[in-house]
């Protein structure tokens, strides 16, 4: 496992922060894609944005980076102890394996806490949001996965998922929703092995599932949650099957 929990710097940064990185056995699990040349709109428009992420999003978006100065000559930036984009370690364990850490400004007006832990074969992920301005959003977690979800008959064709959303959901192809409570149990086939991913939040939320773009040219399955609060937990958790 692999837990990016913040930058030092802004400048090549992304909003990526509590984004994570997952392999059981030989199995890539869950990755980042990283980007592309940075002349494409997939740049700027997805691959440095939140939902491209594992991530936490408020209203469709995730970390809030700062402003970029404009200054072009050469220079060494110095990582800046006030910066949004600092994260800050709470926990580490190896044996337990276990992580833990938030991003107190997240964005200006949320704060968001993740915890991973290792425990047997299973990795479970508390993922946190809440929200500072006493107001409620919609609050998401996205999911990107490398291999096959059992997507069940209860979802339906979404033609309106990208409409009044950040520019990234452009990017999501065959959008299918389905509203859950409490708790969603899916089955992801990576070649013969099955891990069973379930995603729990409190309450009434949908779920989203569709193809992502991946590393170039390549694409992927994706899942996205959303919720509407002044605060939200999401606890996903990863187990073989066979």
């Amino acid at each position: 496992m692999f837990f990016h929990y913040g930058q030092l710097t802004r400048s090549h940064s992304q909003s990526e922060a509590l984004n994570f990185s997952a392999a059981f056995e030989e199995i890539d699990v869950t990755h980042d894609a990283g980007t592309v040349g940075y002349g494409s709109p997939l740049h700027r428009g997805y691959h440095t944005r939140g939902l491209a992420q594992n991530s936490l999003l408020v209203d469709g978006e995730g970390q809030d980076l700062g402003p970029l100065a404009e200054k072009r000559e050469w220079i060494v930036e110095q990582p800046n102890p006030l910066s949004p984009t600092r994260g800050k370690l709470l926990e580490f364990s190896a044996l337990p394996a276990r992580v833990s850490a938030e991003q107190p400004r997240y964005r200006k007006n949320a704060t968001a806490q993740r915890t991973l832990a290792i425990d047997g074969d299973t990795l479970i992920d508390t993922a946190t949001l809440e929200t500072t301005d006493g107001t409620s959003h919609q609050l998401g977690l996205s999911l990107h996965l490398q291999g096959a979800v059992n997507v069940p008959t209860s979802f339906v064709a979404d033609e309106t998922f990208a409409n009044d959303r950040p520019e990234p959901f452009r990017y999501w192809r065959e959008p299918r929703r389905a509203t859950y409570r409490d708790r969603v149990d899916l089955d992801v086939a990576y070649g013969k092995r099955v891990l069973r991913v379930t995603i729990q939040c409190p309450g009434e939320f949908t779920l989203w599932h569709a193809s992502t773009p991946d590393v170039p040219p390549k694409r992927r399955e994706s899942l996205y949650l959303e919720t509407s609060g002044k605060a939200a937990t999401f606890t996903t958790t990863f187990a073989p099957v066979n």
